[in-house]
């Protein structure tokens, strides 16, 4: 896509982290670090690093970091004001330690940076900077819910699966045969309308088949392949039907049946 149908100026570039438990605000916005002389010294986190880059920053499965407690010195920033970090340095400067007090703060150009003199350091984050986060809506709270205060400082975009069509179209680009690509269609249309899922589990079963099953000039579903086929679904979306909501889960099991065989579906409804 072009930048600017996406609200950019440039071709962007990015950094993604997948968020952990145990971070703290050390890990994005950087904190003082015992060097081999025992000084303490400022050491940039994960953001401040993008925005020297000039790189969009992206938070695979936020919830799974304490976000309230962890962007809690930033929260006026993402608010669109600038904010005080503090210094670089712990020291004197009479012993030749500089402290530079560093600021955080937007500005008109759309590059970000970093602009740096003997007495400070400011990060100048541009119009094209952009914080990202994604989460799987169904887990949101089972790990760190967000506040109100941080979830006001997002535009949050709901991201529904891909229709049928497309999802086929990938599994061709994929190299999945036909036989076994309308037959994966068929199970990720019947999900779309019981079990909002997106497609990836459905594509590491094409992935899965085609690694396994021996090649074959027979235009029609295999055996084997369909053997495979069974498998893969057990293992990539067997504990996902325990979502199912109960009272469509008899017409779910019959029409998974005439996709897959009765013998599966006795199976999967035992999840």
């Amino acid at each position: 896509a072009a930048p600017a149908s996406i609200g950019l100026k440039n071709a962007p570039t990015y950094v993604c982290y997948t968020a952990e438990i145990d971070w703290t605000a050390r890990t994005l916005i950087g904190g003082y670090y015992p060097q081999k002389d025992g000084r303490l010294v400022f050491k940039e986190g994960f953001l401040l690093q993008a925005i020297r880059n000039n790189q969009i920053f992206w938070l695979e499965e936020m919830n799974r970091a304490d976000l309230d407690r962890v962007l809690g010195p930033i929260l006026t920033f993402l608010a669109g004001q600038s904010v005080d970090l503090g210094v670089t340095h712990l020291g004197d400067e009479s012993e030749g330690e500089p402290v530079k007090q560093m600021t955080l703060m937007w500005v008109k150009g759309d590059k970000s940076e970093v602009k740096e003199d003997e007495k400070q350091r400011i990060y100048c984050v541009g119009t094209d900077w952009r914080m990202l986060g994604t989460y799987n809506n169904i887990d949101r709270g089972r790990v760190f819910p967000m506040g109100s205060a941080l979830l006001r400082r997002w535009a949050v975009v709901p991201v529904p699966p891909i229709d049928a069509s497309t999802f086929r179209d990938l599994l061709d680009k994929m190299n999945v045969r036909e036989a076994v690509a309308e037959l994966l269609k068929s199970a990720y249309e019947l999900h779309l309308d019981a079990l909002s899922i997106g497609p990836a589990p459905f594509l590491d079963m094409g992935k899965y088949v085609s690694d396994e099953a021996k090649i074959t000039t027979d235009p029609g579903l295999t055996i084997e392949e369909r053997e495979l086929l069974e498998d893969a679904y057990v293992l990539y979306m067997g504990q996902q039907l325990a979502r199912l909501d109960p009272d469509k889960r008899e017409d779910f099991f019959k029409a998974l049946g005439g996709i897959f065989g009765p013998n599966l579906a006795n199976e999967a409804a035992s999840f």
